[in-house]
């Protein structure tokens, strides 16, 4: 696998002189896009991260509840799903649960909490339910970028 890098500014949304510098992923893994699906209900947080992934080369789906995941889910396959837990209707972890107990080709695949609130004893439900890991909102660039870069050496090199 060949990995290139090119920089790039994003620039935050109503700042006139903030800009974060993210490393721009152009390689592919084993000739696919890395495709992430991002299950947020949050319109800000869902822009932040279709900004920043797609920034980085990664192909996002975005689904804004748990059903909606479950419906995608079901008819494509990703390499990694960034999952919210506070979502409506169906919490995160019932929807990874779901996941884990059907058989489709995401049943395996990395999924990372994805929460402003992340209690030891909601973390420990979390991995329960077969989360890899987890990211605490507000997430910088580099966490999510290094964690999604580490996750995915992992799931190429299986």
């Amino acid at each position: 696998m060949l990995e290139t890098f090119d920089y790039l500014n994003i620039f935050t949304e109503g700042s006139d002189d903030q800009e974060l510098i993210v490393k721009k992923r152009s390689s592919v893994v084993n000739d696919d896009i890395c495709r992430i699906l991002l299950v947020e209900d949050e319109p800000l947080s869902q822009k932040y991260c279709k900004v920043l992934l797609e920034s980085r080369g990664y192909s996002l789906n975005i689904a804004p509840d748990g059903e909606a995941a479950l419906d995608i889910i079901a008819e494509d396959h990703f390499q990694a799903i960034l999952m919210d837990i506070g979502l409506p209707g169906m919490c995160g972890i019932e929807v990874t649960q779901s996941i884990r107990s059907t058989d489709n080709p995401n049943r395996d695949v990395p999924i990372i909490a994805f929460t402003a609130h992340l209690a030891p004893s909601r973390l420990q439900a979390c991995l329960k339910a077969g989360m890899t890991d987890f990211l605490v909102k507000p997430v910088s660039p580099t966490e999510l970028c290094s964690m999604l870069d580490r996750l995915l050496v992992r799931v190429v090199s299986k």
